[in-house]
């Protein structure tokens, strides 16, 4: 009787076990998915942290960055600024020179122009006839000639200077570097003031009514190649002057682009 009843408790226990087993297992299982979770969480919550230091590091990176860059525009502002008022001035300043030679050389050309009236009305009155009149004609029909065209030469040449001194005084205050510009401008000015000068000295009626015709039409024929000589280099300084103006308004508008490639 004892030994069927340890048989049924042994045969019970064998039946008993595979479940028991399977609880155990259940329970480990549990255990190992928990881990994997704890670990997860606490890698997510690393690389979160790790992500926003890394962004606020970023942050500050950008910020520190902007404002380096807002100083160096003001700084260059600054300069910009200081640079066009010094031109502003210097551009004054060649105002008042040219405008002062001007004068100078309007009152040589006044003073010329007076004692030439006075020489040829004083030969008028006294001289007798001493050209043929037909050497008379050819005289005052090439000297005449001559004086329109170097006037009208005067005249185009005055009214460029008149539009590169406005395109200047533009850009100057656009920041543009019109430095050699201007100063080829007051070369050009002065070359001008000079041919009117010798263009006052291209008259017929000098040579006509000279005393000696053929000395006074050599010191004419000086005075047209001076006029010439002048007005040729006025020509080229004004060329030259509206040259650099376009360079360094090339030169500043490739600027302005690369900073603004650079700000973008």
């Amino acid at each position: 009787m004892k030994r069927k009843y340890l048989l049924t408790i042994v045969a019970v226990s064998v039946l008993l076990l595979p479940t028991v087993v399977m609880h155990a297992m259940d329970d480990e299982s549990d255990d190992d998915t928990n881990t994997v979770r704890a670990e997860l969480q606490i890698k997510r919550n690393e690389l979160k942290a790790e992500a926003e230091l890394k962004q606020e590091e970023n942050k500050k990176e950008m910020e520190q960055k902007r404002e380096e860059l807002r100083m160096e525009f003001d700084e260059n502002n600054k300069e910009m600024v200081q640079k066009r008022e010094e031109m502003r001035m210097e551009l004054n300043a060649k105002r008042e020179e040219t405008k002062t030679e001007r004068e100078e050389m309007r009152q040589e050309i006044e003073d010329k122009r007076s004692e030439i009236k006075t020489t040829i009305e004083e030969r008028k009155a006294n001289a007798e006839s001493k050209l043929a009149e037909k050497l008379k004609e050819r005289v005052e029909k090439q000297v005449g000639n001559t004086s329109n065209r170097m006037n009208a030469t005067i005249e185009r040449l005055t009214k460029i200077a008149d539009r590169v001194e406005s395109r200047i005084t533009k850009l100057t205050e656009d920041g543009v570097d019109t430095e050699i510009s201007i100063g080829l401008l007051s070369e050009a000015r002065t070359r001008i003031e000079l041919a009117k000068v010798a263009a006052v000295g291209i008259n017929a009626d000098a040579v006509v009514y000279a005393e000696n015709p053929s000395d006074t039409f050599e010191a004419v024929k000086e005075e047209i190649n001076t006029a010439k000589d002048s007005l040729k280099e006025a020509h080229g300084a004004l060329v030259e002057a509206i040259k650099s103006l376009k360079e360094n308004v090339r030169t500043n508008n490739d600027e302005a682009d690369t900073e603004n490639a650079d700000d973008n």
